[in-house]
């Protein structure tokens, strides 16, 4: 229950912790462009992938991820999940 949010309780959930390791055959199965992006290591747009800073990954950001990051890792979790069906 969260009173706050006005949510009521007594509701079961299932929930799925995915947790990012380098996965080499869904960075194979992404577009050119991506897989170029991700090649430029700590100069571009997805440094430290698949291990994003929880703090100041992107210059002059606290706590924000782009959308393109974003994406990226939720279409690394969705592959992971549909591989292991």
């Amino acid at each position: 229950e969260n009173r706050w949010w006005g949510i009521k309780g007594g509701r079961n959930i299932d929930i799925t912790f995915v947790y990012h390791e380098e996965c080499r055959d869904f960075k194979k199965k992404l577009p050119p462009d991506t897989r170029n992006s991700l090649d430029q290591g700590a100069k571009g747009p997805f440094a430290n992938y698949p291990f994003f800073k929880t703090t100041f990954q992107n210059t002059g950001e606290i706590i924000m991820y782009t959308p393109s990051q974003v994406n990226l890792l939720a279409a690394q979790s969705e592959y992971a999940v549909r591989q292991n069906e």
